[in-house]
């Protein structure tokens, strides 16, 4: 069976998305259901600055249709204050808070600063204590960690490398049987720079061995302002489907 791609955007909630997302008529506050009539994935930033509350995932759940994918990002109290050290009782607060997602919840994406030493052993004893019933995937922001010993690491806890452009040629090494890409915006622009047609056949090219194999692509979006990241998920799902 080939795999299922997610291709959405990081984040949904941007006033400058207004005409380009989301249409005049329709109100904030149901910006959401929206979305999730365009995209059938998004991957959920707010959770990395606050706590997960069971009553707010369950309200995300209730107003998406059947299918509908939330790929949370891991709160920064874990990766960036504590740095997967000692971080089990905020782990625990942190599942408990999504858990009311159920069949809607995706990946839970692991953001690593970028001033975070190499520490392969570290990172083994994180994911040895994260439920393997979830899908892991884990951002490095420092190329030092693009290592062997990491990827073993990985590939161990069947977590997925993230691949990403804010390092330049990033290493397309697959570690799980899924895999996961996001897009920061194109080089030198940053979340303000739109991603050409070229460049998103090209990403196209990379992701379609990925679904012959039968692994599931995850891909989102970051580069938000003026709703770039929309207009360039649309057209890579395009390329995607060959359409």
């Amino acid at each position: 069976m080939p795999g299922k791609a997610y291709i959405g955007t990081s984040g949904f909630m941007y006033d400058d998305w207004r005409g380009v997302l989301y249409p005049e008529g329709v109100a904030k506050k149901k910006w959401l259901e929206y979305y999730s009539t365009q995209f059938d994935t998004v991957e959920l930033n707010n959770t990395f600055y606050g706590m997960p509350r069971a009553h707010i995932c369950q309200n995300w759940k209730e107003r998406t249709g059947e299918g509908f994918c939330f790929v949370v990002k891991l709160n920064r109290q874990i990766t960036h204050r504590h740095k997967l050290l000692h971080v089990e009782p905020a782990l625990e607060i942190f599942l408990r808070g999504i858990e009311t997602l159920e069949e809607k919840l995706g990946p839970i994406l692991v953001q690593l600063p970028p001033h975070f030493a190499p520490d392969a052993q570290r990172l083994e004893n994180f994911l040895a204590g994260c439920p393997d019933q979830r899908r892991w995937a884990v951002e490095f922001r420092d190329p030092a960690w693009l290592n062997d010993e990491v990827y073993e690491v990985l590939k161990r806890h069947q977590a997925a490398l993230v691949i990403h452009d804010l390092i330049p040629d990033h290493p397309q090494v697959v570690t799980a049987d899924w895999t996961y890409y996001r897009f920061h915006g194109p080089q030198g622009q940053g979340a303000a720079g739109k991603y050409t047609s070229p460049m998103l056949r090209a990403a196209a090219r990379r992701i379609k061995p990925h679904l012959k194999a039968g692994r599931d692509v995850y891909a989102y979006f970051n580069n938000d302002v003026r709703g770039n990241a929309v207009v360039n998920a649309l057209e890579l799902r395009r390329h995607v489907a060959g359409t």
